[in-house]
């Protein structure tokens, strides 16, 4: 059971310290070197920082200030939004007597406080903690009596150490010795002063050669002792003294009795019969006297208003400074030309308060680009520049001889501020910015569907680090808009390549094993000749955990202490196949004629402007399709991305042959068009004529006496009655006999598309082929029928009906569920590659015909004649003339002949074919790969 709650409580202490955030304690001087006489100081900018050297902004708490030497005016500082400013006084170096003068001041300015506000209380933690705020109270009044005591020759360092939840952060500042002032001397006149206790009052009056007097202030002239001021320097008395306290500078005094008793002694010399004292002069010509304890201070002839109304010293003012410091956002930086960082230049007033409106000058390195700059103060007392790191490269690498480890791979670049302090004198400050020197790199972004072109980027002259950055891809808001909004590429590989990079292997290992098995590529990439890899979350960012430059192994998983920031990089979407979205672009235009409104607007007369309108709403709905596949490039995960990239894979395939195949149409159209113009038009004709003919035939001779007659006389007009032509329009009745003719001659040819056709699309072909006809058959026959009779009617409509047909079928593929894509992209792929050879010779053969004009023209001459003269059939059933009806029925079959020879011999039936199956090859590959993606199979 002990066991079980050691192990629990071991759990819990574990745990709490891994919730807390990881956090180092910067610790920085504004000023490297401080001058020794106890006055100079400068502000210690703490602040908590991540491994990367950026300040943490949520970091809130008491922080601990320790220092060697030197006093800090705070030794617990409370730290806001990650940054603690204290001030810092330097102490005093080689000024042995002014720092035993300040001793005396401090000790009597102390002793006087304490007794002034000690109630008698014999609480020894009440009266120590007493002592401790009187002792920095006193400090702070300027009093500051440290001296800097050298641990050994040439360490005259203060050595600062900070610390909070147990982190602690050091620093160093240099104390260059000052030049110790001169002894003060004595003069005559009257002095002023108080015991050490403050209690009493006391008064001095020196004459000339040092003699004087002195006593309590109240007592009489009677009572004051005599002293004489010797020039000589109390060896014994200071030896002991610098011992004891560390204090010097103390001269020989004599003491002895008041002049009124001095009678009673035969010659008196105070030299030889007074007691040897101690004194100190100090500045200002004020006098210490040590026995018994006085500080006088110099007041020349005694004035009563030299005094104030109570008989007691005036207290010194407290000595008030500014505190100020520069703090860099991020004191460690990439020396890559991109990276960035800010210092803030931050001034408070004596009261602790920011100060606006406060001048400052930068004094900003060479080759750090600045960005922005502010030379005064916010409301908050700051003023900021922000600027750009140099391109630093490192030259070699240079390596530690025992430990190897790198060396020499950065530069310190010091950010200085001046300014004016409260007093009016010009002080600076400082903050040392760390930039890493840096190596050309290679590094890829891998994600289906994006480039797989390296990036050069400059990367820190380090081992073991954490980079950390983020990818994002440019994308349009719209359609219609530029690429210009950053979208971040989720689930991406970002791998660093190693110095010891095989490309090549690389790009093997890719091929087989990337769109196939990422987990195994990535393993695959963890060796000597490979690199290192990451992947990047929902927002883009990635943590790459960078071992060495050498391709070693990682030894470890898990996180490292430093951590660096790169740039974001800019992925590229791949224009996969090189056609995926230029070949429908390029398209679009075409397309877009086919669409239904489009050819609605077109059917009903529409101005062209609302055609256009028709057109543009068209290319906004496929661009549409198109900027939601890439941004699912973008937004999903691997597999997603690999579903979209397959589909947009197959989807530029097909627009390869849109694109080719288009052309070709187009062209064969208009040909054919112009060609048969005067054949459709003899067919329309006949349809026509026919039409009228059955009309009548119908109505005057359908249940007529004359019919009765013409039956009994052997005479059977019911062959020549189209019972389908009854009580339809002649338009609608020219179409239908229009229609049925050309697939009658149609059905008689047996050319068909080429073998590669049929192996396409299996079943499908006959459906296809179908479909193609009757599109075609219908646009032939309406140019003629319902629109104004030109030679440029027929290709026209043709290449409607071919485009309305295409279009249909691209918004279907557009539509198509990536995932459904997926199951059958491997064995619809090799289908779907480049039939243009297939396609270009289908045009070849339609290309080289040409219809003999002038036959058709000999052709409607006869057939006119024959259609004239076979219409007398009605005058001569109403007639009688029975002997001539059988001679006109032959000319309607004579008609029908002549109709049939011209259409055979001119070939336009051979040609609508060969037409029509250059079509259906063009609608071919898109037609098979819909119906393939929506059953699942490659069986249409």
């Amino acid at each position: 059971m002990r066991k079980i709650i050691q192990i629990t409580l071991l759990f819990l202490m574990a745990s709490s310290c891994f919730s807390q955030q990881a956090f180092r304690l910067h610790v920085q001087s504004g000023k490297p070197q401080l001058v020794g006489d106890g006055d100079d100081f400068t502000t210690l900018v703490i602040t908590a920082r991540d491994s990367e050297g950026e300040i943490i902004t949520s970091m809130n708490g008491k922080v601990k200030v320790g220092v060697s030497s030197g006093f800090p005016d705070q030794t617990e500082v409370r730290m806001e939004s990650g940054v603690a400013l204290v001030k810092f006084t330097a102490p005093m170096f080689g000024t042995p007597v002014k720092s035993s003068q300040r001793m005396v001041y401090f000790m009597f300015r102390f002793m006087q406080k304490f007794i002034g506000r000690s109630s008698g209380s014999t609480d020894y933690q009440a009266n120590q903690k007493m002592a401790t705020d009187i002792a920095l109270e006193t400090f702070k009044e300027g009093l500051n009596p440290i001296t800097l005591i050298p641990k050994g020759d040439g360490d005259n360092f203060v050595y600062i150490v900070c610390e909070m939840n147990g982190v602690k952060g050091k620093a160093k500042i240099e104390i260059s010795k000052a030049a110790d002032g001169r002894n003060g001397s004595i003069v005559p006149g009257v002095y002023y002063g108080r015991d050490i206790t403050g209690q009493s009052e006391w008064v001095l009056d020196i004459t000339s050669g040092g003699e004087g007097y002195f006593g309590e202030a109240n007592a009489s002239s009677n009572d004051q002792v005599a002293i004489l001021f010797s020039n000589e320097d109390y060896s014994e008395f200071n030896d002991a003294m610098g011992k004891m306290a560390g204090m010097t500078g103390f001269k020989k005094a004599y003491l002895g009795p008041p002049a009124s008793e001095q009678k009673y002694y035969e010659n008196y010399d105070i030299r030889t019969s007074g007691m040897s004292s101690a004194y100190m002069p100090m500045p200002n010509h004020g006098v210490f006297v040590y026995v018994p304890p006085i500080l006088f201070e110099y007041a020349g002839r005694r004035s009563n208003n030299e005094r104030r109304d109570d008989g007691a010293a005036a207290d010194k003012e407290e000595l008030k400074t500014e505190k100020t410091g520069i703090i860099l956002s991020q004191n460690e930086i990439i020396g890559d030309g991109r990276s960035r960082t800010k210092a803030v230049f931050h001034f408070e007033d004596e009261n602790g308060k920011p100060l606006l409106g406060k001048s400052v000058s930068w004094e900003i390195p060479k080759g750090l680009k600045i960005l922005s700059m502010e030379t005064v103060t916010n409301p908050s007392g700051n003023a900021v520049v922000e600027f750009e790191a140099p391109v630093i490269k490192a030259a070699e690498e240079k390596r530690g001889e025992n430990l190897h480890g790198l060396y020499d791979n950065y530069n310190i670049l010091l950010i200085k501020a001046s300014y004016s302090s409260l007093n009016g004198k010009t002080e600076n400050t400082q903050a040392q910015l760390k930039v890493y020197k840096t190596l050309e790199q290679e590094i890829f972004i891998l994600k289906p569907g994006m480039e797989i072109t390296p990036y050069k980027v400059l990367l820190p002259q380090l081992e073991y680090y954490n980079l950390e950055s983020s990818i994002y891809a440019l994308l349009p808001e719209s359609y219609m808009t530029i690429p210009n909004r950053k979208t971040p590429v989720n689930d991406a590989v970002v791998f660093l390549a190693s110095r010891n990079f095989d490309r090549a292997e690389f790009q093997k290992k890719y091929d087989l094993f990337f769109l196939k098995d990422r987990k195994m590529f990535l393993q695959m990439l963890e060796r000597k000749d490979g690199g290192y890899a990451a992947l990047t979350d929902a927002s883009g960012k990635y943590k790459l955990i960078v071992r060495d430059f050498e391709g070693k192994m990682r030894l470890y998983s898990g996180d490292y202490d430093r951590k660096l920031n790169l740039e974001p990089l800019e992925a590229k979407i791949a224009d996969l196949t090189g056609r995926h979205k230029g070949a429908l672009t390029e398209a679009l235009s075409l397309l877009s004629g086919g669409d239904a409104a489009v050819l609605a607007s077109d059917n009903e007369g529409e101005s062209s402007l609302n055609q256009s309108l028709h057109s543009l709403a068209f290319k906004e709905k496929v661009l549409a399709k198109l900027l939601n596949m890439e941004k699912e490039l973008c937004s999903g995960n691997y597999q997603e991305a690999l579903y979209v990239q397959e589909k947009l894979h197959i989807i530029g395939m097909l627009m390869t042959n849109i694109k080719g195949s288009s052309r070709y149409v187009s062209d064969c159209a208009n040909v054919f068009g112009e060609q048969a113009y005067e054949a459709i038009k003899f067919l329309v004709f006949f349809a026509a004529e026919k039409y009228k003919f059955n009309d009548k035939l119908f109505n005057k001779l359908g249940n007529t006496e004359s019919a009765q007659k013409l039956k009994a006389a052997g005479i059977d007009l019911s062959g020549y009655i189209d019972n389908s032509l009854k009580g339809i329009s002649e338009e609608t009745a020219k179409k239908s006999l229009a229609t049925q003719f050309l697939l009658r001659i149609v059905a008689e040819i047996k050319q068909l598309p080429g073998d590669e056709y049929y192996k396409l699309l299996g079943h499908a072909a006959n459906y296809a082929l179908t479909e193609t006809q009757k599109k075609m058959l219908d646009g032939v026959v309406d140019a003629v029928v319902y629109y104004s009779p030109t030679r440029g009617i027929i290709g026209e409509m043709i290449v409607k009906k071919y485009y309305a047909g295409q279009t249909e079928e691209v918004l279907k593929l557009l539509d198509q569920d990536p995932r459904k894509v997926h199951a059958v992209y491997e064995q619809l792929q090799p289908a779907l590659r480049d039939r243009s050879t297939e396609i270009r010779q289908q045009y070849s053969n339609v290309a080289a015909w040409r219809l003999n004009l002038d036959d058709f023209k000999a052709y409607t001459d006869l057939f006119a004649d024959l259609v004239a003269k076979g219409a007398v059939i009605i005058v001569d059933a109403y007639s009688g003339n029975y002997a001539a009806i059988q001679k006109h029925l032959e000319y309607i079959d004579n008609a029908k002949n002549v109709l049939n020879a011209a259409y055979h011999t001119a070939s336009l039936g051979n040609e609508f074919v060969s037409l029509r199956n250059l079509w259906a090859e063009s609608d071919a590959a898109l037609i098979y790969a819909n119906k393939c993606i929506e059953q699942g199979s490659m069986s249409p």
